[in-house]
């Protein structure tokens, strides 16, 4: 199934906004898109066919990531950190839907201003 994809790459200059995502299938995201996270802050968008997103954020400091289900109007996301290894587990498993209750551990964090949540 594709999904629309946004994304970002500081180190390569590669940008694609959440306003004109593209549409690709998985085993592309997984193959291209989750292993080129290698810059802190880089940043995956994966919208849903009922508009929901889910973002891996990686962290280079803990070479980890952190996968959320943004909430804007909460100003607060679902999510937990994970290393690369459960990402590509979790891009094979992707539910019709992006629930929170569809993830396993997904926690509920408030934002801090330009943090990513449950960074240090």
């Amino acid at each position: 199934m594709p999904y629309r994809v946004f994304y970002s790459f500081h180190d390569r200059q590669q940008f694609v906004s959440s306003d004109k995502p593209v549409s690709m299938e998985v085993a592309d995201i997984r193959q291209d898109l989750l292993a080129a996270l290698e810059g802190d802050g880089d940043f995956l968008g994966l919208i849903d066919e009922h508009g929901n997103v889910l973002q891996f954020i990686y962290d280079e400091l803990g070479d980890r990531f952190w996968v959320e289900i943004p909430h804007s109007s909460e100003r607060a996301s679902h999510g937990r950190w994970l290393p690369y290894e459960e990402c590509t587990l979790l891009l094979a498993e992707l539910p019709e839907r992006f629930r929170p209750e569809a993830f396993d551990g997904f926690e509920h964090r408030p934002w801090r201003t330009g943090r990513v949540p449950g960074h240090r």
